[in-house]
């Protein structure tokens, strides 16, 4: 059984070319410690350059859950009743650049670290979910443009590169390179249409058949849509995913879907 009651504060200030945001939360827990989290930022816009520098940080609480504790299946996995709630605390800096209504850009460098991380020791058996004494640490640049090309045209851009290591190793399931970009055509008010790159680096993940680090392989997919507006609040689409039907895996040994079409119809009233 578990329970917990939390109150919460937000302030949000906006004047000129200040913008900030503040927020606080108390969570009282019966199981559990009580926390007190928080997040603010700071953002200030330069209009001669035409930009805005932005910085946030906070920190966040995440308790076990009723079969970490409790367990679920006591011939191979066995609950514990000790562990204690995940904590992680992070902070960002980013710039973003507007050109002139057509276009934008960003930069953020993000850093975050996590403490008494939940994880399943393999080790013992039967198995048992215990808090890491380690720390986990997490830190990447994200960067995203968006460009309208022509008035038909538009194209947008992001990318992620990402470093997250614990106990000086890479962290499992956590690619160090994430890219996609989006082709728009918007021709007039009743014809639109897209196409997509999604692009995922190497990961590294666990075989539990024998309990060893692989390697899963980067991949791209392609997707697309296509969109007719018959009259005011009446809309076919068509979509596709993974249209060149790509194997691969997020996960070691589990399958993902191949190649997907879709036929829609969506039907908008007032």
């Amino acid at each position: 059984d578990l329970s917990s009651s939390a109150f919460a504060f937000d302030y949000g200030l906006g004047r000129g070319s200040l913008d900030l945001t503040a927020s606080a939360r108390h969570e009282s827990n019966r199981r559990f410690e009580d926390a007190l989290t928080w997040r603010a930022g700071l953002a200030w816009s330069f209009d001669r350059l035409g930009g805005r520098l932005r910085v946030s940080g906070g920190e966040g609480v995440k308790n076990p859950g009723i079969f970490e504790l409790f367990g679920y299946f006591p011939a191979y996995f066995i609950g514990n009743p000790d562990l204690k709630p995940e904590r992680s605390r992070g902070w960002e800096l980013g710039w973003e650049v507007f050109a002139r209504g057509r276009g934008h850009a960003s930069a953020v460098w993000f850093e975050s670290e996590l403490t008494d991380e939940i994880y399943t020791d393999f080790g013992v058996f039967p198995a048992t979910a215990r808090n890491a004494t380690s720390r986990s640490d997490r830190s990447g640049l994200e960067l995203e443009a968006g460009w309208d090309v022509t008035d038909t045209f538009a194209l947008f851009g992001s990318a992620t590169l990402l470093d997250s290591e614990q106990e000086g190793a890479a962290e499992i399931r956590r690619p160090e390179r994430l890219a996609s970009l989006t082709l728009d055509w918007h021709p007039d008010a009743s014809w639109s249409a897209s196409m997509t790159l999604d692009h995922t680096g190497e990961q590294l993940d666990t075989d539990f058949g024998t309990f060893q680090d692989v390697t899963l392989d980067a991949y791209t997919l392609v997707g697309g849509q296509l969109r007719w507006q018959a009259r005011q609040g009446v809309e076919l689409y068509l979509r596709g995913e993974n249209l060149l039907d790509e194997d691969y895996q997020d996960v070691f040994g589990y399958h993902t879907p191949g190649r997907g079409l879709y036929l829609g119809l969506r039907l908008r009233h007032g």
